[in-house]
């Protein structure tokens, strides 16, 4: 649902859509995804701490837990060009081009299987 908002921002010519999208998008970002994201981090330390695996026990667990723990900072980090497309959006004249593109990078990142 990301990419083909962020596609649709993307492809549009009018402004008007652009900071429609771009707001829906910032929205979507800091009230569905990343509260889901911390959600997850605080879900698995809490099962793993109730559960015969343990937190350290494992090498598996704490792996998953690092894992988790960078790709919810990568996360947040990237949340950055959703904020610029969205305050760009509603700039008259302003061009950003370049941002909308990587937002568009980002977004596809996340459906495909590149490992960066």
């Amino acid at each position: 649902m990301f990419l083909v908002v962020a596609a649709a921002g993307w492809a549009s010519p009018d402004a008007r859509i652009w900071a429609g999208v771009y707001a829906g998008l910032q929205v979507t970002m800091w009230w569905a995804v990343v509260p889901l994201a911390g959600l997850s981090l605080l879900t698995g330390i809490g099962v793993s701490l109730v559960t015969r695996w343990g937190l350290t026990r494992h090498y598996w667990v704490l792996f998953k837990l690092v894992l988790t723990v960078v790709a919810t900072g990568a996360l947040v980090l990237h949340t950055r060009v959703v904020d610029t497309a969205e305050h760009a959006s509603l700039e008259a004249g302003m061009d950003f081009s370049a941002v909308r593109l990587q937002l568009m990078v980002d977004a596809s990142r996340r459906w495909s299987c590149w490992p960066w």
